[in-house]
């Protein structure tokens, strides 16, 4: 840091300690005054705004208490809008990120720095659509919002429309319905869990499609919204929120939000495949295919067998909450059913797309930027020459897509701990049908902080860009023989999971497009610890620390 060009904030004592904050050199620093050793710095263009107090500063005996004057009426101007950030005896004033000088921390008693001046500057959103879903998870998204995100988008500034959905796909109509302008908006946000955010960019893909004339139901292509979304981690497992941000604190999720940084994550498409076989059996020499039905998108994981199961027998326990999932996932362990099927796996001729490599998708990843730059030259991560179809039939417990790790609080290294956010990829796990002894290895596995699941025997899994699933083929014999009878075993069938919704389309195929939408995050910052996949993401601490106020108020204490 550049000493020369040090500027003391303030200087005040909490809990009979003498703590310092100045600026450096576009840095904050909050420093222990006994032990220079204990800093806490957050780049200035991370802070969300700033209070400079008209009252006295602290003097170390008594904290000075902010007064509570009654609500100005509407017409009051800029000082309603100092008294909805909870600032009655300051000015809140935005940082320009530009800017490496202290004018951006002076006094603006005028309040000549136009509204949202800084959202302008530093491409942050100001105005923000955000659906809500209070069904969700423990049904606590709007005390959660209340609580967190309305407080923090006062105090930057953000316009919020708010619409709290009452009933399922609501959010898909409103999002691909013609009646709603999303150009006047800078984001689209949804606070719930990882159904709500599949309901969101599920209905802005296929408005960005309505709005280009394709034909949503059989698309050439799927098409890149213009628009970035975030999620508000409000959900049962919160998957998608954990593996964007290395956390599922809401803070940290609402904050990276208003700092309006975004970055692409693939999507994965399915398609039925069995409106493909039949237009093969009737046309077999069409040269020019039509493209599949496309049945859903889906942004964590798509799992059959299993997983599908407790999705499918969960639906008529909803009256229990999150721990139907528990239930029914006793159940259909006792049951131990396992499906016969063939799986069509595209692999990387070269061999070179291993999901075992050790490489994690941490910030400024090369692969998702190799991905990303190729597919701007025309190009994907693994082109159709370059691939080799794979043929794998048997009996499976689970079959599961990864589009990215799956990592959560109940599954710390998720399905597949190396797969990537935006390479353009995703990782197809196949967990053998097996003994109930090695379903409790599974279960303990996708539990432990440590251990993977392709360390067990009877795990493979497979780095694609594309598979094709057919269920009830019969597995092979010795001899390569295949069994004649067609038992109810063999015929049995079960269902999709996708981003928690139940799928019914049995036969599909599944197809990853790279980095088609653009989310609200930050990187994950390498650590030395093995929380959450052995990642720590860009700070909670620092993003709670970008709320900066010069006056610490007790009432919001952004340092921990």
């Amino acid at each position: 840091m550049d000493k020369e060009h040090e500027v003391l904030l303030n200087a005040f004592v909490i809990a009979k300690k003498r703590y310092r904050v100045f600026y450096n050199a576009g840095i904050l620093v909050w420093e222990d005054e006994s032990s220079k050793k204990a800093k806490t710095t957050v780049p200035i263009t991370d802070v969300l705004s700033v209070a400079v107090s008209k009252l006295p500063h602290a003097n170390g005996k008594q904290w000075t208490k902010r007064s509570k004057a009654p609500p100005s009426p509407p017409s009051a101007g800029p000082i309603a809008r100092n008294e909805a950030h909870g600032s009655l005896d300051s000015d809140r004033i935005p940082v320009l990120s530009g800017s490496t000088t202290t004018n951006t921390l002076a006094t603006n008693a005028s309040n000549t720095i136009p509204h949202n001046h800084s959202n302008r500057d530093q491409n942050r959103p100001k105005n923000l659509l955000l659906f809500l879903n209070p069904y969700g998870g423990k049904k606590n998204a709007l005390a959660l919002y209340e609580r967190f995100a309305k407080p923090l988008f006062r105090l930057a500034e953000v316009d919020i429309n708010l619409i709290i959905t009452q009933r399922a796909q609501q959010i898909f109509d409103i999002v691909t319905s013609k009646s709603i302008a999303l150009e006047n908006y800078d984001g689209l946000v949804c606070c719930g869990g990882d159904g709500t955010f599949a309901e969101l960019f599920n209905g802005l893909v296929t408005r960005t499609m309505i709005d280009r004339g394709l034909d949503v139901k059989h698309p050439p292509f799927l098409p890149k919204p213009n628009i970035p979304i975030g999620i508000i981690p409000a959900g049962s497992t919160d998957t998608v929120a954990c593996c964007l941000n290395g956390t599922t604190d809401i803070k940290t999720s609402i904050i990276h939000i208003i700092l309006g940084q975004h970055s692409g994550l693939d999507i994965s498409a399915v398609y039925d495949a069995d409106a493909v076989a039949r237009h093969d059996e009737e046309s077999p020499s069409t040269m020019g295919k039509p493209r599949p039905q496309l049945l859903k998108m889906f942004a964590s994981a798509l799992s059959y067998g299993y997983l599908g199961d407790i999705a499918y027998d969960s639906e008529k326990y909803r009256w229990m909450g999150p721990k139907r999932y528990d239930y029914s996932g006793f159940k259909k362990f006792l049951a131990n059913r396992g499906y016969n099927a063939e799986i069509v796996v595209h692999l990387d001729r070269r061999g070179k797309q291993d999901p075992n490599d050790g490489v994690r998708c941490l910030d400024k990843c090369n692969r998702c930027k190799k991905a990303l730059h190729g597919r701007e030259d025309g190009g994907t991560s693994v082109e159709n020459d370059d691939t080799e179809p794979l043929v794998v039939r048997g009996k499976f417990l689970m079959v599961s897509g990864a589009n990215i790790s799956c990592s959560c609080e109940r599954s710390p290294q998720g399905f597949s701990p190396y797969c990537h956010l935006g390479d353009g990829l995703l990782d197809l796990v196949l967990v053998r049908h097996t003994s109930m002894f090695n379903n409790l290895r599974l279960l303990l596995t996708m539990t432990s902080k440590t251990k993977k699941l392709s360390e067990l025997p009877f795990v493979e899994i497979y780095r694609t860009k594309e598979f094709r699933f057919t269920a009830n083929r019969q597995p092979e014999h010795n001899g390569g023989e295949i069994a004649p009878a067609i038992s109810s075993e063999t015929m049995r069938r079960s269902k999709w999971n996708c981003d928690g919704e139940v799928l019914l389309d049995t036969n599909i195929i599944v197809e990853s497009n790279c980095q088609l939408i653009q989310v609200f995050r930050r990187g994950i910052l390498p650590s030395g610890g093995t929380g959450h996949g052995g990642s720590d993401q860009r700070g909670t601490s620092n993003a709670l620390a970008s709320s900066f106020d010069s006056q610490s108020s007790p009432s919001y204490n952004p340092w921990p």
